[in-house]
Order: structure tokens, then C-alpha cells, then sequence
């Protein structure tokens, strides 16, 4: 006999609420982020063992412990493997990152709008554009990542909130560990002597640890921010009594009456606010910038055995 009420409706207990026009969300990408940076880091450890066991063997050939300088001899063919393994590793978490760096860069800057921020200075495009121009590579995408900060968490005042350190400390970790790593690639170029393979390990097993803090900064600065929209999301929810009222609609109408790049931006901004980011809707559609723009520092670390280079983050 049949028992089922045939009136029963089955509703899953654990359905997420729909986020409300204008939010785009920032769990998924934070997440993967998050993964992705963590592994790079760990790849950053392997790569020193990489070095160290390949310096240990370098040693062994100059004392004539071991064959001759030949990386087709038997002696380096271990070392050579286990540093190409870490230099793909490498390699693929920071494609990955860049990636991942964009998504998230995009979405966190475009939410800004949504939560009552104007006078914007930099909008969702140019956040990430900024990575890949010369020269103004060197600041502006720190002023971009420090707007998205504020703004996240002060929308109505941000120009005036504080800054964490840990901001600062991310953006002088990727200006020295881009200029130390492009310094090392130049010499791995011209290494051609056992004497010089040796100086070139070293540098790599030196310049390397500024590869696992970075990740780990950048990763920290991804989930504050996150975390603050996420909180402040939260906040307009409580305030708000359904999804169609006020607090939810404040952000759309606002948008498409006043656009939230304000006056002051340099000649890039302001091409593109007018451009692209005269809405909160426009502003979303803001073209995003690939990877591989001549004058970035981007450069994937060579599986070289006698190349440490690995420029990151930022995206």
C-alpha cells in the first residue's frame, strides 16, 4: 500500500538564496584562489629541495665525487627531473592563478557600485588592465587593490579608511620578487660553467622563499576582501525585507542615474569610465586584460634545471 502524501513537496534544506542583481559572488573564486595559491606555495618548498639536492650534487662533480659536468650524465639526471617536476608545478598554479586572479579582480570591483561606493577612480577593467601596461605597472595596480579594499569596507567613505599593512607588505613582495627573478632568468641565460651553475643555484635557493611568502600574502589579501563584501552583503540583507526591497534597489537606480567613476582619474580612467562604466551595468561589461601583454613581469619559471625563474602574483 502506497503511504506517500501526495501532496508532499520535496525542498531541499540546504538551497542558497539567489544573490540579488547587481552582486556578483566572490565564495567560488576566493575558494579556487585559495587552493591554487596554497599549491603554489607548497611548489615554491619543493623547488628549494630541487636546488638544494641539485647544489649538493654540483658540489660532489667540482670535488670529483661524481662524473663530470654533463647534465646527460647519470649524476644529474635525478636532480634534473625532480626540478622540472617543481618548475611545472610552478608553472601550472601560476597560470592557474592568473586566471583565477582575473575572475576575482573583476567581480570584487564590480560589487563596489552595488554597495553605495562612488567616486571610484579605477574601474573593474582597468583594476586588472594596469598589470600589463609598463612603466604604470610599478603602482597602479596597488591603487587598484587598494580602492577595492576600501571601498569593501567603508563604500560610503572609503578615500578616508584604512589601509591593512599586509596590502603594502603583498605589493613590495611582487615588486622585488619580479625584479629579483628577471635578475636570476638573465643569469641562468648566460650560466655556462660549473663555477656559475653553482652562484645560479645559490641565487635560486635565495631568491626562492620571496616565492612562497607572496602566494600566502596575496592569498590573505584575497579573503579579507572577500570576506569584507561578503559581511557587508550580509549587513543589507538584515536590513533588507525581501530581496525586492529598498536596500537592494538602491544600487541599481543609483547606477543608472550616477555613474560611479567620479572626476579625478587620470586619462586611461576616465576614457574608460565614460566608455564602459557609465552604469553599474557598463561597468560590468568593462573589457578584462589576458595575460601576456609586452611589458608585464609575467614570465612562467623555465623546468630548466639551471633556471629558477618564476615571477608572481599580482594577479
Amino acid at each position: 500500500m502506497n503511504t506517500d502524501n501526495p501532496y508532499q513537496v520535496n525542498v531541499p534544506l540546504d538551497t542558497k538564496p539567489t544573490p540579488p542583481a547587481g552582486y556578483r559572488p566572490l565564495e567560488g573564486p576566493a575558494r579556487f584562489m585559495n587552493i591554487i595559491l596554497k599549491s603554489n606555495a607548497g611548489a615554491g618548498v619543493l623547488w628549494i629541495i630541487t636546488q638544494v639536492l641539485l647544489l649538493v650534487t654540483l658540489y660532489q662533480i667540482s670535488s670529483g665525487q661524481a662524473g663530470s659536468f654533463n647534465y646527460m650524465d647519470a649524476e644529474l639526471n635525478a636532480p634534473d627531473i625532480l626540478v622540472a617536476v617543481a618548475g611545472l608545478l610552478i608553472a601550472l598554479t601560476y597560470l592557474a592563478s592568473i586566471i583565477g586572479s582575473i575572475v576575482w579582480i573583476h567581480r570584487a570591483h564590480s560589487n563596489l557600485p552595488f554597495f553605495g561606493a562612488r567616486q571610484l577612480r579605477i574601474t573593474p577593467g582597468w583594476a586588472i588592465g594596469w598589470f600589463f601596461v609598463p612603466i604604470a605597472l610599478l603602482w597602479k595596480p596597488y591603487e587598484g587593490m587598494k580602492q577595492l579594499y576600501q571601498a569593501s569596507k567603508e563604500p560610503s567613505a572609503w578615500k578616508s579608511a584604512p589601509v591593512p599593512g599586509f596590502l603594502g607588505l603583498w605589493w613590495f613582495l611582487w615588486i622585488v620578487t619580479s625584479i629579483l627573478d628577471q635578475i636570476v632568468s638573465k643569469f641562468s641565460d648566460r650560466a655556462q660553467t660549473l663555477d656559475e651553475f653553482l652562484v645560479l643555484t645559490y641565487a635560486n635557493i635565495a631568491v626562492a622563499p620571496l616565492g612562497i611568502i607572496l602566494p600566502v600574502v596575496y592569498n590573505r589579501v584575497i579573503q579579507e576582501i572577500t570576506k569584507l563584501q561578503e559581511e557587508r552583503l550580509e549587513s543589507v540583507d538584515r536590513k533588507s525585507d525581501s530581496r525586492d526591497g529598498p536596500e537592494f534597489q538602491t544600487g541599481s537606480q543609483d547606477s543608472a542615474n550616477v555613474s560611479p567613476y567620479g572626476s579625478g582619474q587620470d586619462s586611461f580612467d576616465r576614457s574608460d569610465a565614460s566608455g564602459q562604466g557609465t552604469s553599474g551595468s557598463d561597468a560590468s561589461r568593462t573589457s578584462e586584460a589576458h595575460p601576456g601583454s609586452d611589458g608585464s613581469s609575467s614570465r612562467f619559471p623555465s623546468i630548466d634545471p639551471s633556471s629558477g625563474s618564476k615571477d608572481r602574483f599580482g594577479p
